[in-house]
């Protein structure tokens, strides 16, 4: 009798042992701590065993006793030479946000991929700092990136921006859960075409690489130049990864244009500048806004680029706030800046965080709902993340005013820009001619 009572007693234990397991989350006794991206690394470890549900990130999101926001960026690839600007950017941001005391109390932590320049990767990155690191935004990507990642985004409601993107495709998007502090390609190309025609150009020929952020380019370009009175008199594409571009360049200087624009990536321009300037083919030549590095002269040299133009959308550099960056970026990089789109990345982060604090709450659906509030023409000019709080505190709207520009969205989260015009002169890109926002007031927008 007792010997039953005992096996009643046990089998009760059991069955309690097993619903205990059963309710217990996957994975709570093998997380992982995850680690901080530093400016010199490209992935974060994180606990791999978060679920892929919707609602169980938001609410993993919640709880974290930090904001996270996960930086997918290009350190390799065709954009290779972007990704530490653009994260770089961000992590200035980030610390002086921290310093300030956090966003509602709460430090920002930020999480890094690297998209490797494609669609594939950047996916994958993406699916990553959502699903394991419980990211609420991601910040970094460019054009193809954005587009690609869009979807994932909005349905797990978090936030995606981009700092250096500017497809034509982008512009009509969404009206939530994105935005971007870089102009669109419209805007480079009437800038661009502004400048060719200033510089007296009459004829152009166009080689650009077959994907979606140099075919935006090429066309608003052809487009503009035309517009503005020029005549395009060749479009060439051209696929990457060739040992030698030879016959698509001699497609283009079949027809002698005055002046060659090439849209091309990081791992490409390279070998085409090189057989261009070897082969003396003659003719003026301007390169698109990725190009426009330092590195892409570091890759090449001096020697080879001396006399190309080029051009990029940056901020007045008059400005107190474009100054302050600039101070801040010489310290940290030890370097000036290099106008590649590092300050867009700062002002990014800095706009996500002071939505989150008009809102009240960190979340991707705050920041969705709130960044346009962070630039209303009524409010309070403010510079920064502390000034921004101080005024939302006293119950004040707000007028950021970034280190890129205006940041002025418009309802797709599209913003206008300045543009500089650039020529390699003794192996370093030097600014030629400054055009002010006000140049391109007559832009859609």
């Amino acid at each position: 009798m007792q010997g039953s009572k005992w096996r009643k007693l046990a089998s009760k234990c059991v069955i309690l042992l097993i619903i205990v397991m059963l309710l217990v989350p996957a994975g709570c006794a093998n997380k992982k701590p995850a680690e901080t991206a530093t400016a010199n690394t490209s992935t974060t470890t994180a606990d791999t065993s978060a679920s892929s549900n919707t609602d169980k990130i938001s609410a993993a999101q919640l709880a974290n006793p930090e904001v996270r926001i996960g930086i997918l960026v290009p350190y390799t690839g065709e954009l290779g030479a972007n990704g530490n600007y653009w994260f770089t950017g961000a992590k200035v941001a980030a610390e002086e946000i921290n310093a300030a005391g956090g966003v509602l109390g709460k430090q920002i932590k930020l999480f890094t991929e690297d998209d490797q320049s494609n669609v594939e990767q950047a996916i994958r990155g993406a699916q990553k700092l959502i699903k394991v690191n419980n990211c609420i935004a991601l910040h970094g990507m460019e054009s193809s990136a954005q587009i690609a990642t869009y979807p994932l985004c909005k349905e797990s409601q978090v936030f995606n921006s981009n700092p250096g993107g500017g497809s034509t495709r982008i512009d009509n998007l969404a009206t939530d859960y994105l935005f971007r502090t870089c102009p669109s390609d419209n805007f480079d190309g009437v800038a661009t075409g502004k400048m060719l025609i200033d510089g007296g150009y009459k004829t152009l020929a166009i080689l650009y690489e077959n994907d979606e952020s140099r075919l935006s380019i090429s066309e608003t370009v052809a487009k503009e130049f035309e517009r503005q009175g020029g005549k395009v008199i060749t479009k060439v594409a051209y696929a990457p990864n060739q040992n030698s571009y030879v016959s698509e360049l001699k497609k283009v200087f079949a027809t002698k244009p005055d002046v060659f624009y090439l849209a091309g990536g990081q791992e490409s321009a390279p070998t085409i500048i090189k057989e261009w300037r070897e082969r003396d083919y003659g003719s003026q030549l301007f390169i698109c806004p990725e190009l426009c590095v330092p590195d892409v002269i570091k890759n090449i040299g001096g020697k080879m680029l001396e006399g190309v133009l080029s051009e990029i959308p940056v901020a007045d550099n008059s400005t107190p706030q474009a100054k302050r960056f600039a101070e801040i970026w010489q310290k940290v990089m030890g370097v000036p800046s290099s106008g590649v789109f590092e300050a867009n990345s700062y002002d990014g982060i800095v706009i996500i965080a002071l939505a989150m604090e008009i809102a009240g709450e960190a979340t991707g659906k705050a920041i969705s709902d709130h960044y346009k509030d962070t630039s209303d023409p009524n409010g309070v000019k403010v510079y920064t993340f502390a000034e921004g709080v101080a005024e939302i505190k006293k119950g004040n709207k707000i007028n950021y005013e970034g280190a890129s520009g205006s940041c002025d969205f418009n309802k797709y989260g599209n913003v206008r820009g300045a543009y500089t015009e650039f020529q390699v002169k003794n192996g370093k890109w030097e600014q030629i001619k400054f055009y002010p926002e006000s140049v391109f007031a007559h832009v859609p927008f």
